[in-house]
């Protein structure tokens, strides 16, 4: 691995907490593949240049693996890279594990990264911190939705810690200082085992474990109906314990980009004076919003309660159907 490389990674994933949370597009991705216990594969460079959707390349690769193994064989793939995976890649990347599943081949997948790619930061939310506008609101909850349905499907999602920066390295080939193991990264990468590195870290695990344990919507962004939409959702993980119950505010709005695709939608200002609030039993997932106006935008909230304060919260934005409103026939 050449040192430009190592450098291009280090540029594009450094994220501090001030930092906004939307992250380049660059991907500098490493994977490696040990089929079953005899046959080691190498690490292999992946994408070394600016591109998106490096993890989407890297899962049709393993279905190609997946297609010609043997029955019963395993796969293990492990995947390092500078931002999590995108919910394209995502997609992609479970694809390739149905059909380990179809051909009764045993993957196991782990993926690593340092920082959330395009995701709203749970920890700039609940502070209001102007990061947490900076990323596209849709495109955040499916990118969260997508880490989740990864962890899900066994996939073992993780942020990069010491042991891992330590690894990391090691590989690209500039040695492991044994007299100072903690200072492994010298000179401009020092940064790495460095406090604010290490608390930040800290920090974007922190983050990882809201989303996967937190409160997710999985409705689409448009309604078939004019007057009316159903938001679903997957209930937080709590340890112990039961959202006791849910709690669906929504209000319209206008958007500065209404004709952009519904992932990038961006709200220009609120139109209702006073949002809309209902309640919902804690042992339910879904919700029926009435009287909504025809071809128009809602901000969408649904939080999770217990003991009456908001544990977690998922956010999106929906529109209705720009069709006539349908009448009962009497």
């Amino acid at each position: 691995m050449a040192r430009d490389d190592f450098d291009l990674f280090w540029t594009t994933h450094l994220h501090t907490a001030d930092s906004s949370s939307q992250s380049s597009d660059a991907m500098v991705l490493y994977w490696h593949s040990v089929k079953e216990e005899t046959a080691n594969y190498p690490w292999t460079r992946r994408e070394a240049t600016l591109r998106q959707h490096a993890l989407a390349a890297v899962a049709r690769d393993i279905m190609t693996q997946v297609r010609v193994a043997t029955r019963k064989a395993t796969l293990a793939v492990t995947v390092l890279q500078n931002v999590s995976p995108c919910s394209e890649c995502a997609a992609e990347l479970i694809k390739a594990l149905n059909l380990a599943k179809e051909k009764k081949v045993k993957l196991e997948v782990s993926v690593a990264f340092v920082a959330l790619h395009k995701i709203r930061r749970p920890s700039c939310v609940q502070r209001g911190h102007p990061c947490a506008g900076d990323v596209f609101l849709n495109e955040s909850n499916d990118n969260a939705l997508a880490l989740r349905s990864l962890s899900e499907e066994g996939v073992k999602v993780m942020t990069f810690n010491p042991t891992l920066w330590q690894f990391f390295h090691t590989f690209v080939g500039m040695g492991l200082p044994s007299a100072f193991p903690n200072s492994f990264l010298s000179g401009k990468y020092s940064g790495a085992a460095c406090q604010p590195r290490m608390v930040e870290d800290s920090l974007m695990a922190n983050e990882l474990r809201a989303i996967l344990t937190g409160v997710q919507i999985t409705s689409s962004s448009i309604s078939p109906d004019p007057d009316t939409y159903t938001v679903e959702w997957r209930p937080p993980t709590l340890s112990k314990k039961k959202v006791s119950e849910y709690r669906v505010i929504y209000k319209k709005v206008t958007l500065k980009n209404k004709d952009s695709e519904d992932r990038l939608w961006r709200i220009h200002q609120t139109v209702s004076s006073t949002p809309f609030k209902l309640s919902v039993p804690g042992e339910m997932t879904s919700r029926r919003l009435e009287e909504l106006e025809r071809d128009s935008f809602y901000d969408l909230t649904v939080e999770a309660l217990l003991g009456g304060g908001v544990v977690c919260s998922a956010r999106k934005i929906f529109k209705t159907d720009d069709k006539g409103i349908k009448r009962s026939r009497t």
